[in-house]
């Protein structure tokens, strides 16, 4: 029998309600927990006794990590922060789902050290002076690997709003460049693939996203790997943030308590090792952190990519960030 509907938002509460979800990070954690682990297709959704879990009674999904970034979309966006509006109209692959996620909402979902899917992103409210320390004379064995440039975006562009009846999006499209990040690339453009979102529906949250993703990649991500003790970095875990020393940075001081973000996590037990991937988000958390922070990421002496930096902008000193 073929039958067809209309809908609006994503589906349905499970709270009785019977209001469509809206929030995005309600929506992700729904899918997870509700199609892909419990493989719902009717009856009730997941409740507080009915959850996926490990044996252990663990979640499966870390919920605490979704509610957060949540929180920090509301904090910037106001309202009810980042919405969706998801029309779910042919058949992906889970993979295909978790990287159009990644890519609409400068979030990433992934796996903690127990075990539990979480959903983390970059937060420029956070207090890097609280963060855990890397010293490498105490903490890392060997010599950092560095690299820069990695995934160049400076200019960025996209569409939003999907009209399912048409086939079409509806508002943009939108475009955002930087002119520093243009400069740094020697004057060419390295402009990425359009965002052409079906999960977004608001194009001013769209375009906040657009230039976020613009901050975030404008001079290329720079990644450190560094390998330390199994114990306490067991402790640590990916989407947190930690200061790192080291003379192996660029410049005459190298990285003085330099903020980077745990991207992954790699343990070896027979050896008592554990090797971070770090990223350098530095320059992304001035860009962000600041009124016009495009322009007041410090002057490097010339253009490569670890060249080091100059600057007197006092509110930067202030982040102790060299």
């Amino acid at each position: 029998m073929t039958f067809a509907c209309n809908a609006i938002g994503t589906e349905a509460n499970g709270d009785g309600s019977g209001l469509p979800i809206m929030r995005v990070e309600d929506v992700k954690q729904h899918r997870l927990e509700n199609h892909w682990i419990n493989q719902w297709s009717s009856g009730p959704y997941a409740t507080a006794l009915t959850f996926p879990a490990f044996a252990d009674g663990v979640p499966m999904v870390r919920s605490s990590s979704f509610r957060a970034r949540q929180a920090f979309f509301k904090q910037q966006l106001g309202g009810e922060g980042l919405l969706a509006s998801w029309y779910t109209d042919k058949q992906q692959l889970n993979l295909e789902i978790v990287t159009e996620w990644n890519r609409d909402t400068e979030s990433l979902t992934g796996v903690n050290r127990h075990g539990q899917i979480i959903d983390w992103g970059f937060d420029e409210t956070a207090d890097p002076s609280a963060w855990p320390r890397l010293t490498h004379v105490a903490d890392i064995f060997g010599p950092i690997v560095r690299t820069s440039g990695e995934e160049r975006e400076n200019v960025v562009s996209g569409s939003c709003d999907w009209d399912p009846d048409f086939e079409q999006l509806r508002a943009g499209p939108f475009t955002f460049s930087s002119a520093n990040g243009i400069k740094k690339n020697k004057g060419r453009i390295k402009q990425g693939d359009p965002i052409n979102s079906q999960i977004l529906d608001n194009p001013t949250h769209f375009q906040w996203l657009l230039q976020r993703r613009l901050a975030r990649l404008q001079f290329g991500l720079t990644f450190v790997e560094v390998t330390g003790p199994f114990d306490p970095w067991t402790n640590y875990d990916v989407g947190q943030g930690v200061l790192l020393t080291s003379e192996d940075g660029p410049g005459p001081d190298g990285y003085v308590d330099h903020p980077f973000i745990i991207t992954r996590v790699k343990a070896d037990v027979v050896a008592g090792l554990v090797t971070f991937t770090l990223w350098d988000i530095r320059d992304v958390l001035i860009a962000t952190a600041f009124e016009n922070g495009f322009d007041r990421i410090p002057e490097e002496t010339d253009d490569a990519d670890d060249a080091p930096i100059e600057s007197d902008d006092a509110d930067v000193a202030l982040l102790e960030l060299r």
